[in-house]
């Protein structure tokens, strides 16, 4: 159980906050340092990150004020963005398993209607990255499958926090 004697707006902001920039700074240590480039559904599990961070900031700011409803607002649409790259994750990890088809864009990165030159250019010059090949694992579980477990997490417990900040 959560002690939310310890947990105040401020500490539930910072910590999603760092939460989110942690898991963007290991896709990109993935991304830089393994030499793993990431596919288009790996793309798109940063972007609620991205969010998360800016609007937690913000909220960050106004719970110092009078307008604590919207910094409130604010916390819960993190809660809902980090449900949506929950969401995006568990759909990559379907793609990974077969389970369902990836998007268009996650059989690689090659563009129709390019005459035999340019394609040729860019099969060589351009890594092709689909979604259903799994660059790295552990335990048997993709990088996706933890980014949904962790995102999950985080969403939960901003979801949390946010009905016990507005019951307060």
């Amino acid at each position: 159980m959560i002690n939310w004697k310890r947990f105040d707006e401020k500490l539930v902001t910072i910590l999603i906050i760092f939460g989110s920039a942690f898991m963007l700074a290991a896709a990109l240590f993935f991304q830089e340092v393994m030499n793993l480039p990431p596919c288009i559904l790996c793309k798109y599990q940063r972007v609620p990150y991205i969010f998360v961070i800016f609007a937690g900031a913000l909220a960050y700011i106004l719970f110092n004020g009078q307008f604590r409803k919207l910094a409130l607002f604010l916390l819960f649409t993190c809660a809902i963005a980090l449900f949506i790259d929950a969401g995006i994750a568990g759909f990559h990890v379907g793609v990974e398993h077969g389970w369902w088809e990836g998007t268009s864009e996650c059989g690689g990165n090659i563009k129709a209607n390019l005459s035999l030159e340019e394609l040729r250019a860019a099969i060589l010059n351009a890594p092709i990255v689909r979604c259903t090949e799994v660059a790295w694992q552990m335990f048997g579980i993709s990088m996706a499958g933890y980014n949904m477990m962790i995102a999950l997490a985080m969403a939960f417990f901003t979801s949390l926090s946010f009905f016990h900040f507005i019951h307060k």
